[in-house]
């Protein structure tokens, strides 16, 4: 059984073995004509959705700036668009329709980038809408309805509950500070559109859903013509996670060794790997891309249900903290002219 826990260290890219030069040398040829990828990509673009016509507009742009070989076999992206293109390019020439065509497996073969952060926030959408009017009508309440109780209630002299002192605290609190809260609200708006846009969506990213990018790249590295052991850790250094990359490594260095690390059951901590390791059991590089795409789909959609379930408990969770806060409100505000009303009885 392997380690649990791979020794982290940083390791330079190796020299490629022949089957990984003969790749690049085919690379080569396909990039020969990466003005062209990058047009069509650009034109392709135009017909996706929002968050994919992000991706591939990036993608276009990076074909535009003449990549390398490795940079391909690094990206997976990239190397999804260039496979279809490998077999035409030993002819010398590549026809616009089949840079076009490759164009649209590619976007069929790697997916949708819209992740847990779309997901995220499609189902908070409503809940986030309660918590906004909820809270403006604290703020309104604690603005123009509550000072009008504390004058009322200091001219009966009455013995005031602790609900309605902490709210009386509160609406002096954002009469006082009220423009420094919005200055500061606005600041944290700014901040997480920002990291929303940019970072939310690698942050979020579970480790089963980082493990199906890693299975992805991996399947289209063998597909390529790489050995196991070089597309493994190739994945591996383009994976944004550490712990991919020093899991990677290791399995490569025993692969690399005469060792067979997928054989039996296969474990890495808390890492969802074990199907990972059925699909490298399989006999041809052909059959195990084949079984590695089939295991990102498992992954994916069992981290779809995942989401799915914890968004359930979001929407009544938010809905009941904003009821108990207007309940706080009334409770705070009326006890008190129910005792004066009792004793006036």
């Amino acid at each position: 059984m392997p380690p649990t826990t791979p020794p982290p260290s940083p390791t330079p890219t190796p020299n490629p073995s022949p089957d990984g030069r003969d790749v690049q040398q085919r690379l080569q040829q396909v990039l020969r004509f990466h003005s062209e990828i990058s047009a069509a990509l650009r034109r392709l673009s135009e017909e996706l959705p929002r968050p994919q016509r992000r991706a591939f507009e990036s993608l276009s742009r990076w074909f535009a700036q003449a990549p390398t070989p490795q940079d391909v076999l690094h990206r997976a992206d990239a190397l999804a668009v260039c496979l279809p293109l490998m077999r035409p390019a030993e002819s010398g020439e590549i026809a616009s329709w089949q840079i076009d065509e490759a164009a649209r497996q590619a976007v069929n073969r790697v997916g949708s980038p819209r992740g847990q952060r779309y997901r995220l926030l499609q189902g908070l959408i409503y809940p986030l809408s309660v918590l906004l009017v909820s809270g403006l009508i604290i703020i309104l309440f604690c603005l123009f309805l509550v000072p009008e109780f504390d004058a009322m209630f200091r001219d009966f002299e009455l013995d005031l509950p602790a609900l309605t002192h902490a709210l009386i605290l509160l609406s002096r609190f954002i009469r006082q500070w009220g423009g420094v809260l919005l200055g500061g609200t606005a600041i944290l708006g700014l901040v997480l559109l920002w990291i929303s846009k940019y970072r939310l969506g690698r942050w979020m990213r579970s480790k089963r859903d980082v493990m199906a990018i890693w299975a992805r790249h991996v399947s289209l590295l063998l597909q390529a013509g790489l050995a196991d052991d070089e597309a493994i850790q190739t994945a591996g250094r383009a994976s944004e996670r550490r712990w991919v990359a020093d899991l990677s490594r290791f399995w490569g260095e025993r692969l690399q060794q005469g060792q067979r690390p997928f054989d039996g059951a296969v474990y890495a901590g808390s890492q969802p790997v074990a199907m990972i390791g059925y699909a490298m059991r399989q006999e041809t590089p052909q059959q195990r891309s084949e079984w590695l795409d089939e295991v990102v789909e498992m992954y994916r959609e069992r981290d779809h249900f995942r989401w799915n379930a914890w968004l359930a408990w979001t929407t009544p969770m938010v809905v009941c903290v904003a009821g108990g806060a207007v309940g706080f409100l009334v409770i705070a505000l009326f006890l008190p002219l129910v005792g004066l009303i009792s004793g006036l009885g």
